[in-house]
């Protein structure tokens, strides 16, 4: 997939690039070596998009010790620990990239981002690449900027920044190869041989009205995206998990209730890991956990935006 010029010669805007990487991402097979940056932490791997009869399936390989293979297809998401023998599968009821998440429709984000192209070419792993801003136009989501090789519309780089404009994230591919067709992998069945232990969440995608709270007043352009109450294996702790997003800032809130040996969190404002702010507290006889990429003040409103349903008359 070009995102070369129309017809008419007329130079694509930044919205278009965007309109036009959305489907490439998801339909391409391709393949190449990506480097994280999170948190100060450099972490290479190599990554892999397949995509047949309108599936896709994305792995990510570590690539130094401890050895790690990520998988998802579809909605289902696995961790292999080869070093422990672990073996981790999720349900997750939309299909969430390891690289990025972008609205199908543009214009969604409109409202709260300015989106802005570059006049300057510059290159990323050797590819020529359009560049282009999103810019917040409030303080409750971070500033992006994109690489797009211009060729298939893959997106090469990505840079997160707070509100100061330090960044906070960065993904870069080093190398990057577009191919007519990829396999799709059974992760367990490469490692002949070798036992691992499984552990699966026991994940109910269910309706948010059956939360035990609500989450009002959201910030602007944040929207529930999905609901679901989980059961962790080695607990049978069940958790409440809401998400929700503009369609590309997204933010978790679980909600756990206290029983027997659990520990009641203790408040200690918003916390900062990386890219990653949350917070925590407890809420009467709940623990309450709010996370995402996102600064402080959203993070902020949104766990006291948290009600319980006994609480909110």
């Amino acid at each position: 997939m070009a995102t070369s010029a129309s017809a008419t010669d007329q130079p694509l805007d930044g919205k278009q690039i965007l309109a036009q990487m959305v489907p490439a991402m998801h339909s391409l097979n391709y393949q190449g070596t990506v480097a994280f940056v999170r948190g100060g932490k450099l972490e290479t791997m190599k990554y892999f998009h397949a995509y047949q009869n309108n599936i896709e399936q994305e792995r990510l390989l570590s690539l130094n010790s401890p050895l790690r293979e990520i998988t998802r297809q579809s909605g289902r998401v696995s961790h292999l620990y080869t070093a422990t023998g672990l073996h981790m599968t999720d349900e997750r009821p939309f299909e969430d990239s390891f690289l990025l998440n972008i609205p199908k429709h543009i214009e969604e984000l409109e409202p709260y981002y300015d989106i802005k192209l570059h006049d300057k070419e510059e290159k990323v792993a050797l590819l020529p690449t359009y560049v282009i801003e999103l810019k917040p136009k409030d303080l409750l989501r971070y500033s992006r900027k994109l690489w797009i090789e211009k060729k298939n519309g893959l997106p090469v780089k990505t840079e997160a920044f707070d509100k100061t404009g330090q960044k906070v994230e960065e993904m870069t591919f080093t190398k990057l190869e577009v191919k007519d067709k990829l396999p799709f992998v059974r992760t367990i069945e490469k490692w002949h041989g070798k036992t691992f232990d499984n552990c699966a969440n026991k994940t109910q995608i269910t309706d948010f009205a059956t939360a035990p709270f609500t989450a009002d007043p959201l910030p602007p352009g944040f929207r529930v995206l999905f609901f679901t109450q989980r059961t962790l294996k080695h607990t049978e702790q069940p958790v409440n998990h809401l998400t929700i997003g503009d369609g590309l800032s997204f933010v978790s809130i679980y909600l756990e209730h206290i029983q027997g040996n659990t520990t009641k969190y203790q408040s200690n404002g918003v916390q900062t890991i990386g890219s990653v702010r949350f917070y925590s507290e407890p809420i009467n006889d709940y623990n309450l956990t709010v996370m995402g990429e996102v600064p402080e003040e959203t993070i902020t409103m949104i766990a006291k935006s948290i009600k319980l349903m006994t609480d909110k008359h």
